[in-house]
């Protein structure tokens, strides 16, 4: 209930209720005015809180979403991002806090949802400044196979191409090699055809027949050039919209050097389009535009992505994206 007036209120002058309403906080020191220690102290500690910048694609925030028990506030925030990759600011005790949850989640998430939790939590780590759970690369025995492919984007010159070597694995678990040495956000919709068939991530509610699309997971490199005595050339296409089509070359075969990690980028070049700028001739006019400072859209560009330089590419920064892959082929 509201508290009623008291009698000496109504009885005091407006000047003197006035006084008394404006007397010092407890946290101010009378004679000097200024800030007591015990304020000071917390407005040093508000202001010195850390926050982190976590970037995340779409998919990896609905596998933070549907498969761990993070807490409201911050599923909330996720939600209500936009499309495409987002930076996500989070404090310490937050980023710890989705490091534990993500850790617990990849004991029952799916394959994919595990390796993008996964994912999540080595970039957490790196911002932390802590030691990464156990990556992708390993070093393989003298008995393993390892393939090398060169993988190049279809109507882009000059080109831009990765080779990678990798263990023999599942197409699902090449798409996301593909993905990490390019450099692509992995958030589009993607399919192999190899031979005349196609495959693709198995959902029976997909816009196609499930019998036109096969899963997947479910055919290794081993599986399909078992029987190959050539070069086998295949198409991964990835995000119908834009249809960066890539063309996979299979240059041979080996055995593993012990003495080498896999799964590892080698060679490559020019930095990986922008995503969801428009395919090869949105990229072309894009190129045009952030190269040109009288280009009538060079600052539209500029201030879309930032500063861009299509040469720009690190093999080992390829690499290290590839070792984040948790393969499902056992």
């Amino acid at each position: 209930m509201p508290r009623k007036n008291s009698t000496d209120d109504k009885s005091r002058p407006v000047e003197q209720i006035h006084v008394k309403l404006a007397k010092p906080s407890p946290s101010i020191h009378p004679e000097s005015n200024e800030p007591s220690e015990v304020a000071s102290r917390r407005q040093r500690q508000k202001t010195t809180i850390e926050s982190f910048p976590l970037q995340l694609a779409w998919l990896e925030r609905a596998s933070l979403i549907l498969f761990t028990r993070s807490k409201a506030n911050i599923k909330s925030r996720l939600r209500a991002l936009g499309d495409g990759s987002q930076v996500v600011e989070f404090t310490r005790m937050e980023l710890q806090h989705l490091f534990d949850m993500g850790g617990k989640a990849t004991t029952f998430a799916s394959p994919h949802d595990k390796k993008r939790l996964e994912a999540i939590r080595g970039q957490i780590a790196d911002l932390l400044g802590v030691e990464r759970p156990t990556t992708g690369l390993t070093t393989a025995k003298s008995t393993d196979v390892i393939y090398q492919i060169k993988i190049t984007l279809r109507n882009i010159k000059p080109p831009i191409w990765r080779r990678i070597q990798i263990p023999d694995c599942t197409l699902a678990d090449l798409h996301e090699y593909l993905q990490a040495a390019f450099g692509w956000g992995n958030y589009h919709l993607h399919e192999f055809e190899i031979d005349r068939e196609h495959f693709g991530p198995f959902d029976p509610d997909a816009w196609r027949c499930a019998a036109e699309v096969l899963d997947e997971a479910m055919f290794t490199l081993g599986k399909l050039l078992k029987h190959s005595g050539r070069k086998p050339r295949w198409l991964y296409t990835y995000d119908f919209g834009d249809g960066w089509k890539h063309e996979i070359l299979i240059e041979g075969s080996q055995l593993a050097d012990p003495a080498a990690k896999y799964p590892r980028c080698v060679k490559g070049s020019r930095a990986c389009p922008p995503e969801d700028c428009g395919g090869p001739w949105g990229y072309e006019d894009y190129i045009d535009a952030i190269a040109d400072p009288t280009h009538d859209r060079h600052g539209e560009m500029l201030e879309w992505r930032g500063p861009y330089d299509p040469e720009a590419f690190d093999a080992e920064q390829a690499t290290i994206a590839m070792s984040r892959v948790r393969p499902t082929t056992k």
